[in-house]
């Protein structure tokens, strides 16, 4: 699904909600662009051709225009033309693929969700208090004399045991 912010799709909702045609997704007479071109001159032909072209790429116009018996409209809704059979076939065929592609990524998902998850009884247990390590000990030992009247404490890290 598109970003609520893009211009394009923006266009299309707008475009939708003022023509019926386009948002029951009935199939199109061949020419409709030129025709909002014209309607909607304020907006620029690129965004009107990218809106038009989401609109009947889309899986719910590909299934208008597949179905039997499928007819052509023009933008105030009156039937023009019966849809070829070529157009059909094409519409159909993408139909198809998309459902493919749906069916594949949701066998895709199933199978990750079916793959085990680690149990929650069979986590390590966690230390108690009384088999924690003590913490290191410092223990000072006198060092050699190096200079007279110099004791200098060592340190040494061992840790204590019970």
């Amino acid at each position: 699904m598109p970003a609520k912010n893009d211009k394009y799709w923006k266009h299309l909702v707008h475009m939708r909600s003022e023509i019926p045609v386009l948002n029951a997704f009935k199939p199109l007479k061949i020419g409709t662009f030129d025709e909002l071109v014209k309607r909607y001159s304020d907006v620029p032909e690129k965004v009107t051709r990218f809106a038009l072209t989401r609109h009947c790429h889309g899986i719910h116009y590909q299934r208008a225009l597949a179905a039997k018996g499928s007819k052509r409209h023009d933008l105030e809704g009156n039937v023009i033309e019966p849809v070829s059979a070529e157009h059909r076939q094409m519409a159909q065929k993408r139909v198809d693929e998309v459902m493919k592609r749906r069916k594949e990524a949701a066998l895709a998902q199933q199978a990750t969700k079916l793959r085990p998850k680690p149990d929650a009884n069979l986590k390590r247990p966690r230390r108690d208090a009384s088999t924690k390590a003590a913490p290191p000990t410092v223990i000072t030992k006198p060092r050699p004399q190096t200079s007279i009247n110099a004791v200098k404490p060592t340190l040494s890290l061992k840790r204590k045991t019970p």
